[in-house]
């Protein structure tokens, strides 16, 4: 009796383990470069700010090659001619480190400088709380024992007249 000889196993390649895909197909690139076109085409929706596949406004379709959405306002400020927008009394707050008060629709800065903030109303209208930092120079000791010398920010309390002039000095932060 002769035996006879089974079929050769198939050889699978070495890269596909599962034996699939035939070797040498170009499979992979073009699902690579498939995933790279959906990946680009999503960012250009959000770098434009409208998404292809989602919905919602300002999906494009407008035909003019970009959003429909308004830009947002600048630093707008609209002064209403509405008598109900008069108001009594005044609001104090700070600008570029100077205090302001606003009485209407006139406003008058109090203090010439970069350094004040913080303003509040003392409880009778009579004063201006506010703080002022100023640079200073400070000594401590060091490491070795010898003092050493630092630039600190100290806060002082300071008090204004609504009308800009009396300004005192209440107290400091700076310590010994």
């Amino acid at each position: 009796m002769t035996r006879r000889s089974s079929p050769a196993p198939r050889r699978r390649a070495p890269r596909d383990p599962y034996g699939l895909i035939p070797s040498g197909t170009t499979i992979a690139p073009l699902l690579a470069l498939g995933g790279l076109a959906v990946v680009a085409i999503l960012t250009l929706g959000l770098l434009n700010g409208n998404l292809p596949f989602v919905g919602g406004s300002g999906g494009g379709g407008g035909g003019g090659g970009g959003p429909d959405a308004t830009p947002a306002p600048s630093n707008v400020v609209v002064v209403p001619e509405d008598p109900r927008a008069e108001v009594p009394g005044s609001i104090v707050y700070v600008k570029q480190g100077s205090l302001w008060i606003q009485s209407g629709s006139t406003a008058r800065q109090l203090t010439a400088g970069e350094d004040d903030s913080d303003p509040a109303w003392s409880p009778d209208g009579e004063w201006i709380y506010f703080i002022r930092t100023k640079l200073e120079r400070g000594r401590w000791p060091g490491q070795s024992g010898a003092p050493r010398t630092f630039t600190l920010t100290v806060p002082y309390l300071m008090r204004i007249s609504p009308d800009g002039e009396a300004v005192e000095e209440l107290t400091s932060g700076r310590f010994t």
